[in-house]
């Protein structure tokens, strides 16, 4: 084994082999309705980029630097980093996001964390559930926001008080039981309804 493994840092595997040592952390911005990748350290990178997609195709970048992408095309970067050592990763970006990577950094809660939708659209979209005339009108406004946003416990529970019957109360939690920022906080949420088996559907539907 340790022949092989000299063999390979003879042969010019060196930079391979440090390649897959290099962490890197992604996070997510909303953006609306553009697909963004930004590459933000190390500064001075060279990175080569090329896609599936036709209409990027492929190009060169020194970081930082950022570009517009296409959802459901994989994208390849092959970065040569300041300290030396190549980075090489084929990745998806998230629809309708900025797609933030640092490479060189682990990944941690604080990188990972998505992104709750920012307060003014969802004030938009509260308001449009509270002046919605039907239940069935304020589900399809709020199947439409989770698509694309993830929201917070504190968030969730307006959600939930906007709606007038419990069907569409429960229907509130199912839907954003996996966009929650915050999970471990979930419990609260009980609090928004008033019969003990609602409670108990609503937990049903966290966990």
């Amino acid at each position: 084994m340790r022949s092989f493994i000299v063999f390979l840092l003879a042969s010019g595997f060196s930079a391979t082999l440090l390649a897959a040592d290099v962490p890197f952390s992604i996070s997510h911005q909303m953006k609306g309705y553009t697909t963004i990748f930004k590459v933000v350290s190390p500064e001075g990178a060279k990175c080569h980029v090329k896609s599936d997609s036709s209409w990027f195709g492929e190009k060169d970048f020194e970081v930082p630097f950022k570009f517009k992408a296409q959802a459901r095309f994989f994208y390849t970067f092959d970065c040569a980093l300041p300290s030396g050592q190549r980075w090489h990763k084929k990745l998806e970006p998230k629809a309708n996001y900025t797609n933030i990577i640092n490479i060189g950094a682990g990944e941690s809660p604080a990188t990972t964390q998505e992104t709750v939708v920012p307060a003014g659209d969802f004030a938009q979209l509260l308001e449009s559930l509270k002046k919605a005339s039907f239940e069935g009108e304020k589900i399809q406004a709020l199947e439409m926001a989770v698509k694309g946003g993830h929201f917070s416990v504190e968030q969730v529970g307006k959600l939930i008080d906007a709606f007038d019957f419990s069907a569409g109360k429960l229907k509130a939690v199912e839907l954003t039981a996996t966009k929650l920022t915050n999970p471990g906080k979930s419990y609260q949420l009980l609090d928004h309804f008033e019969f003990d088996a609602d409670k108990q559907k609503a937990k049903e539907l966290l966990h």
